[in-house]
């Protein structure tokens, strides 16, 4: 074999492996990169959940002393409307 063609062979052996390497870093990179951001929204999602939690708990505490209230008030509606007119003022 000629020593140019050795040459050449070595060379883009060289480059090949080189390109290869360049390749897979920058893969591996952006890989790592993309985990981070979907690690990153998932932690925001959760965080979004459980406010979202702690309201629809709260919505539901004001909708049952709403409920009470309501029931009070039709309470005190049929006792005054028991009352005669002149009890009523």
């Amino acid at each position: 074999m000629p020593w140019w063609f050795r040459t050449i062979f070595w060379a883009l052996l060289a480059c090949f492996l080189a390109g290869l390497f360049l390749g897979l870093s920058v893969w591996w990179w952006r890989r790592r990169k993309d985990l981070a951001e979907l690690d990153r929204r998932r932690l925001e999602a959760e965080a979004e959940s459980d406010r979202l939690r702690l309201r629809m708990s709260s919505l539901k505490e004001h909708e049952q002393r709403a409920t009470l209230l309501e029931e009070q008030l039709a309470a005190a509606q049929e006792e005054l409307s028991r009352l005669s007119p002149v009890e009523r003022e």
